[in-house]
């Protein structure tokens, strides 16, 4: 089996996402790189979002409650309050699927696409937490995997 090397900055999405992030009140809090798992977490007043990648499973968003565990255990296995973000708000790859689903095989969304999709799911779960529509202590769509 090969090994995943992955730069500095722990996952690709964890470094494109950064900036973003940052100009949103974020902070960088953890960065740690595995032969199999790999994960950038961030940091806000309220919420802890991880871009994780997994071997296994490719790259996911992570979330939990600010102040929960920081470390790969807990991240890697969705426990002590972490959870996918799809396991949150359902919907938070609709806009994201419907653009690559408009696209015909075998052409892919650009990544400046992909991120472009991503940060306003990004930007939209942000504005559902300060309205209190999702809780993220509380996932209503835990996944088996």
């Amino acid at each position: 089996m090969n090994k995943t090397t992955i730069d500095p900055l722990g996952t690709l999405a964890g470094r494109e996402y950064a900036e973003f992030l940052n100009n949103h009140g974020f902070i960088l809090v953890m960065d740690e790189n595995g032969d199999d798992f790999s994960c950038t977490v961030f940091q806000s007043e309220d919420i802890l979002i991880a871009f994780t990648y997994q071997q296994d499973l490719g790259e996911n968003l992570t979330v939990a409650e600010a102040g929960s565990p920081l470390n790969q255990t807990s991240i890697k296995k969705r426990q002590d309050g972490w959870s996918l973000i799809g396991e949150v708000w359902k919907d938070v790859y609709q806009n994201y699927h419907k653009a690559r689903k408009e696209i015909p095989y075998p052409h892919a969304l650009s990544r400046e696409q992909e991120i472009a999709l991503i940060s306003d799911a990004l930007n939209s779960f942000m504005t559902m937490i300060v309205n209190k529509e999702v809780s993220i202590g509380h996932p209503k769509y835990r996944m088996n995997i």
